[in-house]
């Protein structure tokens, strides 16, 4: 099913909207929109995903797993994608996408999902077993027997 929408619907809705709009505004006028929306929205992905980069290397300078920063990395890359795919959905999803505050909910919303795992929580989940053992002697090497 997903293959039906991301190749065969979501294009036809595209579609359907860019002759609303072109019966709106008007043809040319609906073009020159598309090309301003990738081209305003081509900069802000570009200075938001400097930003996250920044972002991601004091994370990592600081010691902890930029988890965060991830997540609005692949958002940013996301709407960048869709940018680039000529449509007015696709550019209003893109734009929803890099509102920050936006991304916040959506991050607060996933981590309340079941099988969601916070990476800053602090805890490393896994298994170990004690062993007590006595240290074994290191015996010294026999000098008449060479290696």
């Amino acid at each position: 099913m997903p293959f039906y929408v991301l190749f065969i619907i979501f294009p036809l809705m595209e579609l359907w909207a860019f002759v609303e709009v072109c019966g709106e505004i008007g043809f040319i006028t609906a073009v020159l929109l598309l090309i301003a929306s990738a081209l305003v929205g081509g900069a802000v992905v570009r200075y938001q995903g400097f930003q996250t980069v920044l972002a991601m290397h004091d994370a990592f300078d600081r010691g902890r797993v930029p988890a965060g920063e991830l997540f609005d990395g692949f958002c940013i890359v996301a709407a960048g994608v869709l940018l680039i795919a000529p449509g007015f959905i696709s550019d209003v999803l893109a734009i929803l996408l890099l509102v920050p505050r936006l991304r916040g909910f959506l991050k607060s919303f996933l981590k309340r999902q079941p099988g969601w795992t916070a990476a800053d929580s602090g805890i490393i989940e896994g298994e170990y077993e004690r062993i007590d053992e006595e240290p074994k002697a290191i015996s010294e090497p026999n000098s008449s027997n060479p290696p």
